[in-house]
């Protein structure tokens, strides 16, 4: 830490806003930890100020679809394209800077070309990822951009060896997802039953599973209840149900109440890395029961969740039904939750982020 400011050196933080994270969500929260101990740069949506933000707007809509299917990645979009513009315009200009793409995916594939100019100037070119090798895959398939990095950051050991196998295990540095323990926090609850279950999310969520577990439940229990807060897309999947309550589009003061309000976290996942619902209910101090894939472990052991195999609905509604009839285990494993969350509190995982800064940058 203290090596970055004898440097002197900026971190310049290069972000879009996901926009379906809550203004506590996210990746992106690292900015606002960072900012006290190291010089950072957010430029975030900072695009070339000589091109006027309607004509940004027309491009998005003309040449969106088109810079996408060129760059061979399927999330990449003008919007990503500026961010590396205007990031590349930064680094032609300054020295000794680390430039961290914070949702590679989203917004990396043109900037790594400038990596020789970097390192003559000092300079360092590093992207984080958060999606599963599979998605990956998918929606980035020209591989050879990540060689062009200095450093890769992955969320989870599932996506650890998978990037190793492009760029050596050197180059990739696993440093969890962090949280904002201050914000996602328990309250004292009112008198309650147990059996308030919430689900939060889209993104790579087992629709069908939940769909199978509140049915199963239910008709073991009446009294077990869901809050499902979710797209308004995937909404439709529960229409019927009886013991549930579907939201969308809440604010962040209805999302923290939900996680507050809530006994236990329900999140039967496809597949995952780090996963912000995750941690957002450990650190409200939700016991957890979510399914064996991706990096869960990573993030949750038997101590504060049960963990079950995919698509085993049968595990999964014993174990809500369990937790939901008894009080001392959902408190004991709430509190193990809490001290879980503790330990990827933004301002711990944004030390580690300058350690790895630190490592690249010698």
């Amino acid at each position: 830490m203290e090596l970055a400011a004898e440097r002197k050196m900026k971190i310049n933080l290069i972000y879009n806003k996901i926009p379906h994270h809550a203004s506590h969500s996210g990746y992106d929260q690292l900015a606002r930890y960072l900012v006290d101990k190291v010089a950072t740069n957010n430029l975030e949506s900072d695009v070339p100020k000589w091109i006027p933000w309607p004509v940004w707007s027309w491009m998005a809509d003309r040449f969106g679809p088109w810079i996408s299917a060129r760059s061979r990645m399927d999330w990449y979009d003008i919007w990503g394209l500026s961010l590396e513009i205007g990031a590349g315009f930064q680094l032609m200009k300054g020295n000794g800077s680390i430039y961290h793409l914070l949702y590679g995916e989203n917004s990396y594939r043109h900037l790594g070309s400038l990596r020789s100019l970097a390192r003559r100037k000092g300079s360092r070119i590093i992207a984080s990822y958060h999606q599963p090798p599979e998605v990956f895959e998918r929606v980035v398939r020209c591989k050879s951009i990540l060689k062009k990095l200095d450093a890769i950051i992955a969320v989870s050991q599932n996506q650890a060896s998978y990037f190793a196998s492009f760029v050596g295990d050197d180059k990739v540095f696993v440093v969890p997802h962090g949280v904002d323990t201050d914000y996602f926090c328990p309250i004292e609850k009112e008198e309650s039953n147990g059996r308030q279950c919430v689900f939060v999310g889209q993104w790579l969520r087992d629709f069908e599973m939940l769909r199978a577990v509140v049915a199963n439940v239910g008709a073991r229990d009446a009294q077990v209840k869901f809050k499902i807060i979710t797209s308004e897309d995937k909404a439709s999947v529960f229409n019927g149900a009886r013991n549930i309550e579907v939201l969308n589009s809440i604010s962040d003061a209805q999302l923290l109440e939900a996680y507050q309000t809530a006994d236990i976290l329900v999140l039967p996942l496809t597949d995952c890395t780090a996963n912000n619902s995750l941690l957002e209910g450990l650190a409200c101090g939700l016991p957890v029961v979510t399914t064996d894939v991706g990096g869960v472990r990573d993030y949750v052991d038997s101590s504060c969740a049960r963990i079950v195999r995919s698509g085993d609905v049968n595990s999964m509604s014993e174990a809500i039904l369990t937790l939901a009839s008894d009080g001392s285990m959902r408190s004991e494993m709430g509190k193990q939750s809490r001290r879980q969350a503790l330990t990827y509190d933004w301002a711990l995982v944004s030390g580690k982020l300058l350690s790895v800064y630190e490592k690249v940058a010698a």
